[in-house]
């Protein structure tokens, strides 16, 4: 029978994620479970895909099952909001109830986006197995991108973009906007919490209209970026002569790249995928099909894109300026362009025309009475500070310290012991060390209480300051804790604990050791607690910030016995 016969599937996830431990110590865990880091996390060389990073990191290693992190993203965006929202916002016409059923809309551009990326990835893959190209591609961290690039989009495609940069001075770019969606406003507000890997792709999706230099960015992320490009520009161009935006004797120029759709699609991929291995990262554009793709682009631009936005500018102003006037009176503590840009475009037309008739009209019987979508979210954000020109991968490090639960405590030594000590309840504990670096560390405990009940647990632990760390503790089974014993390296700690109530409602932990001076220790429900705090007579000399006394130091000391 197979370790991973026996624990739950989430052991992989334990040991992958935590980012304490080296390379080595994470392979040699993991070996007996039959599976390596690079056989779950291939490809995406830049990037840090032996530990994904999200938000909120416990959500992952607590919960997540053995799926690729990559994969758990891709359902976490699919049964979002604002997935759902993209099929009724414009890919580049409005997507109004008079429109024709088979123009593309945001959610079908982004599911076409998804499907390139990865038939592109398995074509490189394949030719990486064969030993024909260096590159191989993470598949599963393409779509997620893919699946998530748009959703930080506007109503009334780049209209709405436009308007709301004109309106409040401050740029916005929607692939910013979309980091926003998915870790800020989805879920009430708490947010999807993707990887970062993830996040930092769909930022990186497009360069705003600037050149579109791939040297420098991570293969995944390039892959996306060149399919976004070709999705829109074969779909569309389909599009602009449906509706006759485009002048059917350019269909010649286009009819170069294949004679449909499918032939289409195979000669880009097939071209990308030369390119790509001549020049060694992900690229598209010196060769002939490059040259012709660019020049169809063009045309878009030139009589497609601009023919529409010019068109419908004007009347796509005054309704989104009204909608603004709006969300600026009835829910001040509320960015009036972060309600905007949530809508879709039959909520936006429908809200215009209804603001135009009665400008006057209240909250509750414009959004509320008429079902607007966006109801179900403002309240979650109401009196947020939401920067919408900031990515929300920014800061993502710092806003996780202030969820991460803070172990503050003071240390001391003993005089003597209590005479009555036995009349204490008590557990006596092993514990081994997994990681022990400079600033943090990980432990995996075992308990049993004076009472007779056992309990597992798991600690990661970061150095905050003197007495203070940000601990993550989760209980384990037992069958995890014996199979990480054994790689503890020998790094034990084993102790009894007394519990001992003080009069002020703290409770002093003592830990007596085999060999070594017995430890008190008393944690408390704040700083100001914890800096207010006098110690009892018996207590001696304190020890919080020295070393020696850390249990990771003596876990050091007793490997070396």
């Amino acid at each position: 029978m197979k370790y991973s016969d026996i624990l739950e599937p989430s052991i992989k996830e334990d040991v992958l994620l935590a980012k304490y431990l080296s390379n080595e110590r994470k392979n040699q865990i993991l070996s007996n479970l039959n599976t390596t880091i690079d056989d779950r996390f291939s490809g995406c060389k830049h990037t840090i895909i032996p530990t994904p990073r999200r938000l909120t990191n416990h959500e992952l290693i607590e919960n997540e099952s053995y799926f690729d992190p990559f994969t758990i993203d891709q359902s976490k965006i699919i049964s979002s909001k604002a997935l759902r929202r993209l099929g009724d916002k414009a890919q580049v016409l409005p997507n109004v109830k008079e429109q024709n059923s088979h123009m593309r809309n945001r959610l079908t551009h982004s599911l076409e986006v998804a499907d390139l990326s990865a038939t592109f990835c398995d074509m490189m893959n394949h030719h990486f197995a064969l030993k024909k190209s260096p590159i191989r591609l993470n598949k599963e961290l393409c779509r997620a991108i893919a699946l998530a690039h748009d959703i930080g989009h506007t109503p009334l495609g780049h209209i709405g973009e436009h308007f709301i940069t004109e309106e409040t001075g401050k740029e916005f770019n929607h692939n910013v906007f979309s980091t926003i969606v998915a870790e800020n406003l989805e879920r009430k507000g708490n947010g999807l919490n993707l990887t970062e890997e993830t996040l930092t792709g769909i930022l990186n999706h497009t360069t705003n209209g600037g050149a579109l230099d791939l040297k420098g960015l991570p293969q995944e992320y390039a892959v996306v970026r060149i399919m976004d490009k070709v999705a829109y520009v074969l779909s569309d161009f389909n599009d602009g002569l449906r509706q006759g935006y485009i002048d059917k004797n350019v269909a010649p120029l286009f009819n170069k790249l294949g004679q449909d759709q499918r032939e289409r699609t195979f000669n880009i991929l097939q071209c990308l995928v030369k390119e790509t291995y001549e020049n060694g990262y992900v690229t598209f554009g010196e060769s002939e099909i490059g040259k012709i793709f660019k020049n169809v682009k063009g045309i878009l631009f030139d009589e497609y894109y601009r023919k529409v936005d010019e068109e419908r500018k004007a009347p796509g102003y005054e309704k989104l300026g009204s909608i603004y006037a709006f969300f600026k009176r009835e829910r001040p503590d509320v960015d009036p362009a972060v309600a905007l840009a949530l809508l879709t475009d039959n909520e936006a037309m429908e809200m215009g025309t209804i603001l135009k008739k009665n400008p006057n009209i209240s909250y509750e019987d414009l959004l509320t009475k008429q079902h607007i979508g966006v109801e179900e979210i403002l309240p979650y954000i109401d009196g947020r500070d939401i920067d919408y020109t900031s990515p929300a991968i920014r800061g993502m490090r710092k806003q996780t310290e202030k969820q991460t639960p803070l172990e503050i405590e003071k240390k001391f030594l003993i005089h003597s012991l209590p005479a009555n000590l036995e009349s204490y309840p008590y557990a006596d504990i092993t514990q081994g060390y997994l990681a022990i670096n400079s600033s943090n560390e990980v432990r995996i405990r075992k308990s049993q209480k004076s009472d007779g009940t056992m309990s597992y647990t798991r600690t990661i632990k970061d150095g905050y300051a003197i007495g203070i760390n940000k601990e993550k503790e989760s209980e384990i089974s037992q069958e995890k804790f014996d199979y990480l014993f054994q790689f503890t390296s020998k790094q034990i700690v084993s102790k009894r604990r007394y519990y001992i109530p003080l009069s002020n409602g703290l409770t002093v932990e003592l830990d007596i050791f085999p060999d070594e001076k017995p430890i008190a220790e008393v944690e408390f429900p704040s700083k100001e607690a914890m800096d207010s705090f006098v110690p009892p007579i018996r207590f001696g000399e304190e020890v919080t910030g020295d070393k020696y006394y850390k249990n990771a130091n003596r876990a050091l000391r007793n490997s070396r016995k």
